[in-house]
């Protein structure tokens, strides 16, 4: 038997016109991870969205966007399915004084990121769903100009360690 396992990518973020808002949103988004369950996905990709977990300002997290991806994360693995979660897209306040390329542009402080990402990390763990968590991808394409715009490829090793201290990516 193959130990290789096979899945999809999902894009959730909310400005794409299918997804609704409100109430409605949750059970689509889990229409999406029933369809990718019903096609015998093994693993799914999740897209974070550090905009909608830290939009105004640094340490004013959204508890609505915490819970939902909780929800999402232990829903997926409850179908069977583990789970690559990326977080990407840099809110207005933490872009560099200068720059901006959307929600793309590359943080001006990258412990910014690594904190937001080891507060939901955290809260994965709290709401009994990181177990599902099987691989955290950090940022999406940053060796792609449209994803990282106007800066070189960074090591994700620190952000990875702030997540979850024990990770040791160089061991295997």
């Amino acid at each position: 038997m193959s130990d290789t396992l096979y899945g999809v990518m999902t894009l959730f973020q909310t400005d794409f016109d299918q997804v609704p808002g409100g109430a409605a949103r949750v059970p689509f988004l889990k229409s999406w991870v029933d369809k990718a369950a019903d096609i015998g996905s093994q693993v799914i990709r999740i897209p974070g969205d550090w905009v909608q977990l830290e939009p105004g300002s640094k340490g004013n997290y959204a508890q609505w966007y915490v819970e939902e991806t909780v929800e999402l994360i232990k829903y997926a693995g409850e179908q069977g399915m583990s789970v690559i979660f990326e977080v990407g897209q840099t809110p207005d306040w933490a872009k560099p004084a200068g720059e901006d390329f959307g929600h793309f542009t590359p943080p001006a402080d990258p412990d910014d990121y690594a904190d937001a990402v080891a507060y939901l990390h955290q809260k994965l763990i709290d709401g009994g769903a990181s177990q599902y968590v099987s691989a955290w991808e950090i940022w999406n394409e940053p060796n792609v100009s449209t994803f990282w715009p106007g800066s070189i490829f960074r090591n994700p090793v620190s952000v990875a360690q702030s997540i979850d201290p024990a990770l040791n990516p160089a061991a295997e």
